[in-house]
């Protein structure tokens, strides 16, 4: 895993916040479309990993990942207490 972060901020930093946003985009538009097809399971995923790898890209190049894991769960587990879960 620690490959693969280390990856992640070199890629983050090569291209930059605009451009990474940019792709950002790019990738969520294209796991939109992936998603009304589900019977593609192995293309959905292509995508899936392309938006979280994206996704932690922004974070990254924002200083801002340890923020974003805190808003995750803390929305996590309001929708546990909403839910009854």
């Amino acid at each position: 895993m620690k490959q693969h972060y280390d990856n992640l901020v070199k890629v983050a930093h090569h291209f930059g916040f605009a451009q990474q946003l940019d792709k950002a985009i790019e990738e969520a538009d294209e796991l939109r479309e992936a998603l009304g097809n589900p019977a593609m399971a192995a293309h959905l995923q292509e995508e899936i990993a392309d938006v979280y790898n994206m996704l932690d890209q922004l974070c990254i190049l924002m200083d801002c990942e340890e923020n974003v894991q805190c808003i995750a769960e803390r929305k996590m587990q309001r929708t546990i207490e909403t839910y009854g879960i």
